[in-house]
């Protein structure tokens, strides 16, 4: 890769662990200004994902404009494969399942039920990752499979500290704790 490139990418998302929730610099602000953690970290939410999609897009132009300057792996070194087309099929079952759970669990739940609802759909996801690793059903492909089996347990953890301080179930302390 181009130094330039990389040393920059690395600077700039450097950056972002100030502002995207669980951040430091957000409790020790929240302290300073009398503000509760929670609402920072509601408050710094959407301008963290906005600031990383933007960086993204720059390094998808950047990799179009300036091949040269970023490329591909050999293909000696592709081990995953393809199946971008499974994972999109992983992700659009979870949704779906997400969504038949929220329209399920609307009436009993409240308010409660979109989260309950996305919460099923990612576990059975997973669930199906695993079980179709471990029994050797082949029917997600492999980038799918380590993708999700991957991506998820992090993401739960971010969910378990941010979701619960968001849903006013744990106080910023008792969510770190959680994490």
């Amino acid at each position: 890769y181009d130094r330039r490139v990389a040393s920059g990418v690395i600077a700039a998302s450097g950056t972002l662990a100030q502002i995207i929730p669980p951040s430091l610099v957000l409790i020790v602000l929240a302290d300073q200004l009398g503000r509760s953690v929670g609402d920072m970290y509601a408050g710094a939410l959407i301008p963290g994902l906005v600031l990383t999609g933007l960086y993204t897009m720059y390094i998808v132009i950047m990799s179009i404009v300036r091949p040269k300057s970023m490329p591909a792996l050999p293909l000696e070194a592709r081990t995953l494969g393809h199946g971008v087309l499974s994972l999109l099929v992983a992700v659009l079952a979870a949704v779906v399942v997400s969504y038949a759970a929220y329209r399920y669990l609307a009436p009993s739940q409240g308010q409660n039920a979109d989260i309950l609802g996305a919460t099923i759909g990612v576990i059975l996801i997973y669930v199906v990752a695993i079980a179709d690793q471990r029994l050797k059903i082949n029917m997600m492909s492999r980038l799918a499979q380590q993708v999700i089996i991957v991506l998820i347990p992090p993401l739960a953890l971010i969910f378990l500290v941010l979701g619960t301080i968001f849903l006013g179930i744990a106080t910023p302390t008792e969510g770190g704790a959680m994490g």
